[in-house]
């Protein structure tokens, strides 16, 4: 069960959560290349004018990375496009897997909600002291935002992972080598 390949459509995106998923790569992807330009027209300006736009490593690390990184973590999670090491994990017995699944799904959400927790901590401080780049005057504290925001949605996807789990939904996975179709959090909630 290798997710890293793109996962094909059988039904068009009407639902909420597919079309936030969409609009969630389109954005990411749009980050992408206005973060090309940015850096493009670093280099153009620093080439032709001898001196670089101002802030571009920091605009560039602090603000265009983590949105993009942010997002793309969620989007490969629903889209079930993660890397998975299930060499013992297809060995198992079926309900050894199911109560497998049950306890690294939970303990994902524990740790990501952990992690939303501790982000939201950093970010409300971030905010109250007009957070900047180190030595710059670049203001970073509405990204701080974005971290949280992301752990706490994985915790909700690993909470779903987790509930499938019980209900038995992974009961049938393919262990293939031709397999590339990979789970789909999205397009399986769509048949419960």
């Amino acid at each position: 069960m290798t997710a890293t390949t793109q996962v094909q459509r059988d039904t068009p995106p009407s639902r909420l959560g597919e079309s936030t998923t969409k609009l969630l790569e389109y954005v990411a992807a749009i980050g992408i290349i206005l973060m090309t330009i940015h850096v493009l027209a670093n280099v153009f300006t620093r080439t032709v004018f001898g001196q670089p736009m101002r802030g571009t490593n920091e605009i560039v690390g602090y603000l265009w990375l983590p949105a993009i990184v942010m997002i793309g973590i969620v989007v490969s999670v629903v889209r079930g496009q993660t890397i998975e090491a299930d060499i013992i994990y297809q060995k198992f017995p079926r309900q050894i897997r199911r109560e497998v699944r049950l306890f690294t799904s939970a303990l994902s959400a524990a740790v990501s909600l952990g992690f939303a927790w501790y982000g939201l901590q950093e970010s409300i401080h971030a905010l109250q002291i007009g957070e900047k780049a180190p030595a710059s005057d670049v203001y970073v504290a509405p990204i701080t935002l974005l971290p949280p925001l992301a752990f706490a949605t994985l915790a909700v996807l690993f909470t779903i992972d987790a509930l499938r789990a019980i209900r038995g939904r992974f009961d049938d996975e393919g262990f293939g080598l031709l397999d590339t179709s990979g789970p789909d959090l999205l397009k399986d909630a769509n048949r419960d």
